[in-house]
C-alpha cells in the first residue's frame, strides 16, 4: 500500500476508533455516521447508500501532493493536502447533526490524528459544490515522506 493511501486509510481508521480523543464516540455511537475512502471500489454506491439512510457521510481523499524532496534515503513531501468532504442529504438527516457540525467534528478531532510525519494542520472548512447533498470539505495540510518504493 502506498503513502497516500496509508494515511487516507489510517486517518479513516483513526476517526472510527480512537478513543482517547473522542472520535470513537462521535463517529461510531448510534447512528453510526459512515466514512469514506477514495480507495473504495464502491464508493459511489456507498455514498447513495448514506445519505438515503441517515442523511450524512464523511469521505477522506488525498488533493494533491507537492514540494516533493528528492533525498537519498527516499521521497518525502513537504506539502500533503488532504480533504474530508462532509455530505448531508438535509431531507433525510434525522441525526440533529448538520453537515456543519459535522465538518466542524472532523476538523476538531482530525487535529489529533498523526501520520508518519507529524500532525495534520487544519486549513479551511468550505462549503463545496455537491449534485445531490450539502457539502462541506475540511482541508488539511501535512507532510510524510517514504523510505521504500512503491510495490505492486
Amino acid at each position: 500500500m502506498g503513502m497516500l493511501v496509508t494515511i487516507r486509510e489510517s486517518w479513516a481508521h483513526f476517526l472510527r476508533t480512537d478513543v482517547a480523543s473522542g472520535a470513537h464516540a462521535y463517529f461510531s455511537t448510534h447512528p453510526v455516521i459512515p466514512i469514506y475512502t477514495e480507495k473504495l471500489k464502491t464508493i459511489d454506491q456507498s455514498i447513495i447508500d448514506a445519505l438515503s439512510g441517515i442523511g450524512l457521510s464523511v469521505v477522506l481523499v488525498t488533493v494533491t501532493a507537492k514540494d516533493a524532496q528528492n533525498q537519498i534515503g527516499g521521497l518525502y513531501f513537504n506539502h500533503i493536502i488532504g480533504c474530508a468532504r462532509v455530505l448531508e442529504n438535509p431531507t433525510v438527516n434525522d441525526t440533529g447533526i448538520a453537515a456543519s457540525d459535522l465538518a466542524e467534528a472532523v476538523a476538531w478531532f482530525s487535529r489529533k490524528f498523526t501520520p508518519a510525519n507529524g500532525a495534520l494542520k487544519l486549513q479551511d472548512i468550505m462549503l463545496a459544490q455537491h449534485p445531490s447533498a450539502l457539502a462541506y470539505d475540511v482541508f488539511f495540510t501535512m507532510e510524510a515522506g517514504i523510505t521504500t518504493p512503491p510495490r505492486r
